[in-house]
């Protein structure tokens, strides 16, 4: 593989991984979304 090609898909990649982590960021069925922004996370 090439390296250009290397970085492309590295970088589709972190996209593609935003892209589920913002979905579930506003999905407001996912219940840690809610203890997370409480601070309910870290005691």
């Amino acid at each position: 593989m090439s390296t250009e090609k290397w970085y492309l898909q590295k970088e589709l990649s972190w996209l593609s991984f935003n892209e589920r982590v913002l979905q579930e960021a506003i999905d407001k069925a996912f219940p840690w979304s809610n203890g997370a922004l409480s601070g309910d996370l870290f005691p």
